[in-house]
């Protein structure tokens, strides 16, 4: 089994997905989800940029994946380990 979640600056899960075959690597199961889907889509509604409190700097809001997850817009992964 594996979860793909979506976890909000509180750590509450937004969305989750469960049930992928075990066989399959995370990326592609990060790539046929639903998730994706709707985010490819624009279906998700991210915010547009806002501006960053006590500052007059706008930024943009970003999904956060492991290193399986590709880079693309509004979706970056962490430093490898």
């Amino acid at each position: 089994m594996n979860l793909l979640g979506v976890a909000d600056a509180n750590c509450c899960f937004t969305l989750i997905e469960v049930g992928a075959y075990e066989c399959e690597s995370n990326s592609s199961v990060f790539s046929n989800s639903s998730y994706v889907k709707a985010f490819s889509s624009g279906d998700l509604n991210v915010p547009s940029m806002r501006n960053i409190p006590g500052t007059s700097k706008n930024m943009s809001f970003y999904f956060v994946g492991e290193e399986a997850i590709p880079l693309k817009k509004n979706l970056m992964r962490s430093f490898p380990r």
